[in-house]
């Protein structure tokens, strides 16, 4: 016999996508919170589309909900370097 017991896949069955649920939860609370709740709905769908037979679908989902997780990241330090430049630009302007 191969394979685990109880596990009920088929031995040709793909595998499940990531749905990357922790990273998008993170990157809501601590970078972008609009981008990171795009993410979110993303990652569950993921197992919704994987449960209901939709492979194709549930790999879209996996692909959409990494890259809003990414852009998240991204706007953050974005907007971290902007407003670093803003304040040094304001220290070095407005010395008396």
């Amino acid at each position: 016999m191969t394979g685990a017991m109880g596990t009920g896949n088929a031995p040709n069955e793909p595998d499940r996508p990531a749905t990357y649920l922790g990273g998008s939860v993170l990157v809501t609370i601590f970078c972008c919170v609009p981008f990171g709740i795009v993410a979110i709905v993303y990652g569950v769908l993921v197992g919704t589309r994987w449960r209901a037979g939709d492979v194709d679908g549930s790999r879209n989902a996996s692909k959409m909900a990494e890259s809003w997780m990414h852009a998240s990241i991204g706007a953050f330090v974005l907007l971290f370097i902007a407003t670093a430049l803003y304040r040094a630009f304001l220290f070095f302007t407005v010395r008396k």
